[in-house]
């Protein structure tokens, strides 16, 4: 792959763009042979067998997390938390470890910046194909502890996280990865992403790109906010009917009012121009991030 179309690509998934959904579809040029090529570019991630308990002090990116009650013999169901591009909050992934546990999961956050600051802007310091990898590797790694329920085992992203996510939910993502279909995750869950990068939408980049691929064959559930001109929710409308259509098990909703990166604490009032132009505003709302929490686990109850 040459570098001008790696950048292309790398600026597909990190550029949030307001663009509205094209009217006809096109090619879409980055598929799952691209993303496999780009998941050997860095070495896989390594997660613990042993998982501990939450604690005051605790730190979060790769460690593995159960439940403070139950019996040595006891198979609980896991999610994976994919964080959004950066950075890496332990104070903000403590909301969703705590909430993960105290519905019984195991959890996994899994960090991969692999040290780095963030993975924001391009080229893409950890690309997406190498993300998608370390989901499913998360997936194979809880799927083969002995107090995991390898049935149960649910992924969570947040913003570029959940462009992974959606992304894993593809089958054909997940064949060219080499994921068995009694492998893959349960269901996903994705929070302020979206679905869709239409032609024309990207300086330099002359096809459409598909995060919620026509091919998604697992529950999803996602999580948008109106008021998000990052991942703007329109592009997901003509995705998600066409997969309702088909039967696939996808919900939608959108929070009124509601900007991009809702559950970010650390980023409430965050203010910044976007290289469009556009400024970007983040309001956290406990509220809604109640709300998300709720929603995500009785969708994966189901």
């Amino acid at each position: 792959m040459n570098r001008l179309r790696r950048l292309t690509l790398a600026a597909a998934l990190v550029i949030e763009s307001g663009a509205a959904l094209a009217q006809s579809p096109a090619l879409t040029k980055y598929g799952p042979a691209e993303m496999l090529a780009e998941s050997s570019n860095l070495a896989d991630l390594t997660f613990p067998k042993t998982a501990v308990e939450l604690g005051m002090f605790s730190k979060f990116n790769n460690i593995l997390f159960r439940p403070s009650r139950g019996t040595s013999e006891q198979r609980y169901p896991a999610v994976v938390l994919l964080h959004r591009c950066g950075p890496f909050q332990d104070q903000e992934v403590r909301y969703w470890v705590e909430a993960a546990l105290a519905k019984g999961y195991v959890v996994l956050p899994v960090d991969s910046l692999r040290g780095n600051a963030n993975n924001c802007t391009f080229p893409l310091q950890v690309e997406s194909g190498r993300r998608i990898k370390d989901a499913f590797d998360a997936h194979h790694h809880l799927a083969g502890l002995p107090f995991v329920d390898s049935a149960r085992v649910y992924v969570v992203g947040f913003s570029q996280g959940s462009f992974i996510a959606t992304l894993a939910s593809s089958a054909q993502v997940a064949s060219a990865f080499g994921v068995p279909p009694t492998k893959r995750f349960a269901a996903a869950a994705g929070l302020y992403g979206h679905c869709q990068y239409p032609v024309g939408s990207i300086r330099g980049v002359s096809y459409q790109i598909d995060i919620l691929r026509p091919d998604v064959d697992r529950p999803l559930l996602l999580l948008m906010a109106e008021l998000d001109n990052e991942t703007p929710p329109t592009s997901c409308d003509e995705p998600v009917k066409q997969l309702t259509a088909k039967g696939v098990p996808i919900e939608a909703h959108i929070y009124p009012k509601t900007t991009h990166c809702w559950d970010c604490i650390l980023s409430d009032g965050r203010v910044r121009t976007d290289f469009r132009g556009v400024q970007i505003v983040y309001r956290y709302d406990k509220a809604i991030t109640d709300d998300s929490s709720q929603r995500i686990f009785e969708f994966f109850s189901r």
